[in-house]
């Protein structure tokens, strides 16, 4: 299977007009998404210890059997804004 394409970053010079008719790509349940979470989420929290309060799995590639788009969609709640606000690029944010 070819790798999806990154993401395009959201930032306000990205028309949100483009966003909605972006070819979305869905691709067929993999049963090793489960696993590749778990690899990552080992990983950052290897990286960056004592950091995180949680790191979840969310979104439609973490319910079994459903299409998705190719991306496994994770969240991270750190301990401290602080941290957070310093490692996080601003057009990366959810919140205003």
């Amino acid at each position: 299977m070819p790798r999806a394409k990154a993401a395009r970053s959201m930032t306000e010079q990205v028309s949100p007009e483009a966003a909605i008719h972006e070819h979305v790509e869905l691709v067929p349940y993999d049963r090793g998404r489960p696993r590749k979470f778990e690899a990552e989420r080992t990983r950052l929290l290897s990286l960056f210890p004592n950091v995180f309060v949680t790191n979840e799995y969310f979104g439609s590639t973490a319910i079994p059997g459903m299409s998705a788009k190719p991306i496994i969609d994770k969240v991270g709640l750190a301990k401290r804004v602080s941290w957070a606000d310093a490692r996080v690029p601003r057009a990366a944010r959810t919140h205003p």
